[in-house]
């Protein structure tokens, strides 16, 4: 399901810090191996969120006070 625009950061960031979690602790090994779906989930993650975090940069520095 998609986020609203106006929680879609904060919507986001729970589930970053939800799977952060889940790796550290593990819970993601056997996915990774198992599940080639969850591999290239997690693969294509990590390009968008080089790109995301250049855009949240771009976005802060556009509004910082």
């Amino acid at each position: 399901m998609a986020n609203m625009s106006y929680c879609a950061a904060e919507n986001t960031l729970r589930a970053v810090e939800q799977l952060n979690g889940l790796i550290d602790d593990g819970e993601k090994d056997d996915d990774v191996v198992a599940k080639r779906h969850e591999y290239r989930a997690l693969r294509d993650l990590l390009i968008e969120t080089d790109e995301l975090q250049e855009r949240i940069e771009y976005l802060l520095d556009k509004h910082a006070q």
